[in-house]
């Protein structure tokens, strides 16, 4: 495989540009940012997201503000519990208008 650079495709971002904002440790991903977990049952989506979300709140303590949509939060509840998210911040179901009942 070669690669070629097209100089006429260069991005640029914009001066004094916040995107990326929060400051997040090199090992993770950067904030903000959306984040979906797909696999079937029993693949570890709970258990891979639960510790990227401790990882994030070691790194940067209650600046983190996590919203969860998830029909088996309640099944999961355990496991999710440790990581003192807002009850009201976790809607069951995924039909539900989240943006709107964040306003």
């Amino acid at each position: 495989m070669k690669t070629v650079y097209e100089q006429k495709a260069i991005i640029k971002l914009p001066k004094d540009s916040n995107a990326f904002a929060v400051e997040t440790a090199d090992y993770l991903p950067k904030l903000h940012q959306f984040c979906t977990a797909n696999g079937k049952r029993g693949s570890g989506k709970s258990i891979a997201i639960t510790n990227l979300i401790r990882m994030y709140k070691d790194n940067l303590g209650s600046h983190l503000r996590c919203i969860i949509v998830s029909p088996t939060f309640g099944s999961n509840y355990k496991l999710l519990s440790e990581l003192g998210i807002n009850r009201d911040d976790v809607f069951e179901d995924p039909d539900d208008d989240v943006p709107a009942k964040l306003m």
